[in-house]
This record gives structure tokens, C-alpha cells and sequence, in this order.
């Protein structure tokens, strides 16, 4: 029983809350290395804090967590934003990124010149594309990258952003007038909520819209539907593979999901029928395991990826003989 217990051991402990004032160094596989306050263990991830707001780490690209200190936390080095956006948008954007706690715009004055003259060339000449931008901040230790590009027939903004260090990015749009989107799709655009209430935009930059202007209103910036709203977390505790998606409408996810529960229990099937006493003592193994593999499943699927990403999750031999699950999500 040894092997179940391992596995639903590691379930329980993804699912159970952190102590509060808990500070990790945290080194991602996308090249992000920083200091944060742990907020929470959930099934996918962890909910952290870091200067300029909350944010989540899933355990697909934890790499190492280490123990730091509220010091740490508090003196490490602002996070750079590289920003392309049209000349009449630019400044009006850059001031929301730097309004944001620990967070700094490259070229504004007193930031840190991290990009040679060359890479400056090179970034202002991206007209928006993000891959362009990544091109040009190649070699350096990670920033966010944001480009900015604007419909002229709706006048929406969207705001794209990735890591240059990585493939992680984030999406937001906004309507040209309307800054209270602006302010919510910049910390989105990080993939941050922010800390507090945000104070109104006030300023010249932050005019009235002209009369008669149709500011189309907030705009959405919540995950694609194929990753499931977050509300979706219970019905992932129920044993049926894919339900949290099945209800949603994402019949995509919900086939992935049966298609990675269903092999998975049969090896964990077959890995533990050798290891059991009894044939009650198999049986009691199989459903735990199909259990096990569903919920972290569900989670993990219905939650964190889309069509265009695929999972491996797996049965692994341990060395006492057993078996334990292992699951993988790629993008």
C-alpha cells in the first residue's frame, strides 16, 4: 500500500494551505529567478506574492524553491519591463508600469541600462511584435517584454507580453479611453493581481474621452475558456475525468483528460497487482490510484492548458518495487 499512500501523501500536501509569512527563492523553468512571499499550496501550483502583486507558479515550471527572508523580499532588484508601443501610447502605458510596486521601465531615468545600444535599436524597431522583441533581448538575464498594438478601426489596445528568457506571456486589451482598463490589463498583462485597490489614473495623460466617444468599456482579461475559469476547482475533486471541462464546454480538455486517466489507471493497474496481498487489497490500490490520477488530472488539465499544449502523465517504477504517478504538462 506503500506506493498509493506515497501518492495520495504528495496530493493531500499540493492541496494544503501555507503558513502565512513564508518567503522562498524561487528559480523557474523560464528563466525566472526572484524572491517571494508563499502564499498557498494548491493542486496545480502555488499562489505567491511578489512586489508588484499575486501571482501563481504551477509546479510545471518549479525548478527550486529555497527558504529566504522577509530582507531578501524586500531589497531585491526591481523587475525590468521592455516596452514597444506606438509614439502617442508610450508614455501613457510606461507611467502605469511604473506606478506598479518593484517594477521599473527600461530607458525611464534611474533605470538600470540592461540593454545595449544595439538591443535599443533593435527592440524600438518591433512595431509590436513580441517575437521581435524577444529576438532583441536574446542573452540577457529575464525581463518582461511588452508590446503594445493598437486597431485603428475600434481603437482597442492589446497589450502582449512574454518573458525573454522563456515562452511564458499574458494577454490584455483595453479600449484607447478607458484607464481604469488600462490599469487592471497592465497587471494582467504580467499575469499579476494587484496587492491592493487601485487609486484612479488622474493627469494629463489620463484625459476625458472626447464627447461623444464610444469607449466600448472595460474589456474581459480573464484566461482563455479552454483553461477554465477558476470557479471549476471543486468539480475537479469529483472522480469523473474531465467534468470540470465537460461543464464548461471544453470538449478539447475533456478529451485529453480521458485520454491521459484512462492509460494512467491501467498501468497503475498493472504496477500495483504485483505488489498487492490480496485481491481486496488490489482492488482497494486500483480505485485509490484511479481517484489519485483523476482529481490530479482535472487540476492539472482543466485548469492550466489548452488544445495546443499535451500532457504526459505516467506510472514510474520506485525502487522498493512499487509504482507512483508522474504527470507532465508541455506547451
Amino acid at each position: 500500500m506503500r506506493p498509493f499512500l506515497g501518492a495520495l501523501a504528495l496530493f493531500m500536501a499540493a492541496a494544503a494551505p501555507a503558513s502565512a509569512q513564508e518567503y522562498r527563492v524561487f528559480t523557474l523553468s523560464d528563466g525566472r529567478v526572484f524572491v517571494s512571499e508563499l502564499l498557498a499550496t494548491e493542486a496545480a501550483g502555488l499562489r505567491i506574492m511578489i512586489p508588484p502583486g499575486e501571482t501563481e507558479v504551477p509546479f510545471t515550471l518549479l525548478v527550486d524553491m529555497v527558504p529566504s527572508d522577509a530582507g531578501a523580499y524586500t531589497n531585491q532588484d526591481p523587475f525590468v519591463v521592455v516596452l514597444n508601443a506606438p509614439e502617442e501610447h508610450y508614455e501613457r502605458i510606461a507611467s502605469v508600469y511604473r506606478s506598479m510596486p518593484g517594477i521599473v521601465v527600461h530607458g525611464s531615468p534611474g533605470t538600470p541600462a540592461v540593454l545595449s545600444p544595439e538591443q535599443v535599436e533593435f527592440a524600438n524597431s518591433c512595431e509590436g511584435e513580441i517575437d521581435c522583441l524577444q529576438a532583441a533581448t536574446q542573452g540577457l538575464d529575464w525581463l518582461y517584454l511588452v508590446a503594445a498594438t493598437v486597431d485603428e478601426t475600434t481603437g482597442e489596445v492589446t497589450l502582449t507580453s512574454r518573458l525573454n528568457t522563456g515562452p511564458t506571456g499574458y494577454k490584455a486589451s483595453y479600449a484607447s479611453y478607458d484607464w481604469d482598463a488600462l490599469q487592471q490589463g497592465s497587471y494582467a498583462s504580467l499575469g499579476l493581481t494587484p496587492k491592493n485597490k487601485l487609486k484612479p489614473l488622474s493627469g494629463p495623460l489620463f484625459p476625458p474621452p472626447p464627447e461623444g466617444t464610444d469607449t466600448m468599456g472595460p474589456k474581459e482579461t480573464k484566461p482563455p475558456k479552454d483553461r477554465g475559469p477558476v470557479d471549476a476547482t471543486k468539480l475537479a475533486f469529483v472522480p469523473i475525468p474531465g467534468l470540470a471541462a465537460l461543464k464548461q464546454g471544453d470538449y478539447a480538455t475533456f478529451g485529453i483528460t480521458c485520454a491521459t486517466v484512462v492509460p494512467a489507471t491501467a498501468l497503475w493497474v498493472a504496477a500495483t497487482g504485483k505488489n498487492s496481498q490480496s485481491p481486496a487489497e488490489h482492488i482497494a490500490m486500483s480505485v485509490g490510484g484511479f481517484y489519485a490520477i483523476t482529481v490530479v488530472a482535472n487540476h492539472a488539465l482543466s485548469k492550466r492548458i489548452s488544445p495546443a499544449g499535451d500532457v504526459a502523465l505516467s506510472v514510474l517504477p520506485t525502487e522498493e518495487g512499487g509504482a507512483g504517478v508522474s504527470i507532465h504538462v508541455r506547451r
